[in-house]
């Protein structure tokens, strides 16, 4: 199980990596995941640019330039991984996010007990108030 630990380490690399990137394209392979319609989630992402990266508890929140934001949870064996395009994709990769500068975002997670969440700003502070 990832631990606060290594989700602020991901947070970090995320920061690294991927601000100011644009998601290009988002492919959602299990819908259960994310908490809306993989329609309603894409139009929203895909052309949005990543601003900022932070964590809250356990989750990683990702700002992005339309004023929403992902709100990601690894659960028990979650991963959420920046890769080369090139690279395999493997099974139980649900949710690629496909970025701006050739890379891809990928949450994969083998037993499905994390989530993508899609936030505008005022469901995203609920979400927030909800972790306190």
């Amino acid at each position: 199980m990832p631990e606060l630990p290594e989700v602020e380490t991901v947070c970090r690399g995320l920061r690294k990596y991927a601000l100011g990137l644009k998601i290009k394209d988002v492919r959602v392979s299990l819908p259960k995941i994310i908490n809306t319609t993989a329609a309603r989630f894409r139009r929203h992402l895909i052309g949005a640019t990543i601003q900022d990266v932070q964590r809250r508890a356990k989750t990683i929140n990702i700002s992005l330039s339309n004023s929403y934001w992902l709100v990601v949870h690894l659960k028990m064996s979650g991963q959420l991984l920046y890769l080369p395009k090139s690279e395999p994709v493997k099974k139980h990769t649900h949710v690629i996010f496909k970025l701006s500068n050739g890379h891809n975002l990928r949450y994969w997670d083998q037993r499905q007990f994390g989530y993508v969440r899609l936030f505008d700003g005022p469901g995203h502070r609920r979400f927030m108030e909800q972790l306190d």
